[in-house]
Formats: structure tokens, sequence, C-alpha cells
């Protein structure tokens, strides 16, 4: 495990690398995303995002942001109702955490 500043990420030499995780990168430069794709998001690395990934570019927030890193399609959603979690007893089977959003995440 090695920490790398976003900063010193474009002088390394990733070649050893076969996962990156980016912990805090909500604020992302354009020349940031595009470094990413051009030079992390290369060789079958995994990249491992944290949170809504670039979602801000300094000026603006926007979720089209987050898809252009990631390659994952987002969009901003409504809900009606109050999120709700149901977690599985111990030693049971994975269990389904679902809410009112159009996601859920297995456990």
């Amino acid at each position: 495990f090695d920490p790398i500043h976003l900063e010193d990420l474009d002088t390394i030499d990733l070649s050893g690398y076969s996962t990156v995780v980016f912990g805090n990168v909500f604020y992302l430069t354009d020349a940031q995303r595009d470094m990413i794709r051009q030079r992390v998001a290369t060789d079958n690395r995994h990249l491992i995002w944290v949170y809504a990934p670039g979602y801000s570019d300094g000026t603006r927030l926007d979720p089209t942001h987050i898809s252009d890193v990631t390659g994952i399609t987002v969009s901003p959603t409504t809900i009606d109702t109050a999120p709700t979690i149901e977690l599985a007893t111990a030693g049971s089977a994975p269990a389904w955490v679902c809410s009112a959003v159009k996601a859920c995440s297995l456990w």
C-alpha cells in the first residue's frame, strides 16, 4: 500500500500497481480527469472510487463529471420516501440493502 497524493500521481511509475483507490477526489480539474483516463485507467488496472469522484470541477457540481472520469453513468434522482436499510443477521446469506432510490447494493 502506497499513499500517493493526486498531484503526484502523474509523476510515478504505475506499472507495478494493479489497483488504485481514489479516496477523496470530489473535486477534479479537467486536466486531472484526463490524466486519470489516459494514464491510470490503463493496462487492465482496477480503479476504486469513493463517493462522487470529480463531482465538482471547481465551478459547478455536475454528475456528468462523475460519469466522465469513471465511465459509470450516473444521474440525479428524487425520492419521495425516506430511505431504509435492511441488514441480514449474523451467519445468514448476504442481504440486499435497498432504499427508495433506484439502486441496491449487496452486503
